[in-house]
């Protein structure tokens, strides 16, 4: 546990190195593949090469914007790329996550202590070390934000309790680990979020206990409140994406030998963070 925020651990271009160094490449559910392939495809590199060489997590970010961009009529190109993008949202939020889950850092808890109902946060950091600090102090994700959630994960989906009293506001310009939106559907060259809801609904992780349902069943226990796994929770009793008359959607999970099953549930839409990476 630093006393830094999060995203100050490791810079950027030592991004990949911390990944590295915290095991996570090694972990068969911490999922790269897609980012693997768009290192050789794309940039005709060895992705283990590539990925140890100190290479800068924004840059990447961008190339890969970019590129989507630019091939914006090319299905295969976009199918590619767009993979690596959203495996990177996962590897950064995951990163983060392994970076503060531990013991409640003390500079957050001193800074949470001398605030008001009166102050606001403004943060372009995505971490939840000040949430964490702040909800010592009686603050709540509920209206924390100053953005009424869709749901809220307190080991297990609820609704939002809204009131009017005045608190502390976090406002997070760049989004949250601890954000949740659907994972990205291409329909048709479309983006889409696997939800149905508006676009600018925010789900919230805040703690859990018991494993929950989520991709494949792979939950990861032994996190701090909000900070989990890999894998948060799928969203429940949300209306998904339907598919085009005459059509239906197909879910191939493979599984291979050297990478165990999970044994949480699957049920729900697959979710993701909701953040606006380093690019």
């Amino acid at each position: 546990m630093t006393d830094l925020p999060a995203e100050s651990a490791c810079r950027s271009s030592d991004f990949f190195e911390t990944f590295n160094r915290l095991g996570l490449a090694a972990n068969p559910w911490v999922l790269i593949d897609k980012l693997c392939g768009y290192i050789i495809e794309i940039k005709n590199a060895d992705p283990y090469t590539y990925l140890s060489s100190g290479n800068d997590i924004e840059e990447l970010y961008t190339e890969i914007a970019e590129y989507v961009e630019r091939n914006k009529d090319n299905f295969l190109k976009q199918f590619v790329a767009r993979g690596a993008y959203t495996q990177l949202v996962f590897i950064f939020a995951t990163v983060i996550n392994e970076i503060q889950n531990g013991p409640l850092s003390p500079v957050h808890r001193r800074i949470a202590t001398c605030l008001s109902d009166q102050d606001s946060v403004i943060t372009f950091n995505r971490d939840t070390l000040m949430d964490r600090a702040l909800s010592e102090t009686g603050w709540s994700v509920d209206t924390g934000y100053g953005i009424v959630p869709h749901a809220i994960f307190r080991d297990g989906w609820s609704d939002p309790i809204t009131n009017s009293r005045r608190a502390i506001k976090i406002h997070k310009l760049h989004g949250s680990t601890n954000w949740l939106t659907g994972y990205p559907l291409n329909l048709d060259n479309q983006i889409l979020l696997g939800h149905v809801l508006d676009p600018g609904s925010v789900f919230v992780y805040e703690w859990s206990e018991h494993p929950y349902d989520t991709y494949d069943g792979r939950y990861m226990g032994g996190y701090e409140s909000f900070s989990y796994g890999y894998y948060p929770p799928n969203l429940m009793d949300v209306p998904g994406v339907p598919a085009k008359e005459g059509h239906t959607f197909v879910q191939v999970t493979p599984h291979f030998s050297w990478s165990p099953r999970g044994t949480s549930g699957k049920g729900g839409i697959i979710s993701m963070p909701l953040i606006i990476p380093p690019v």
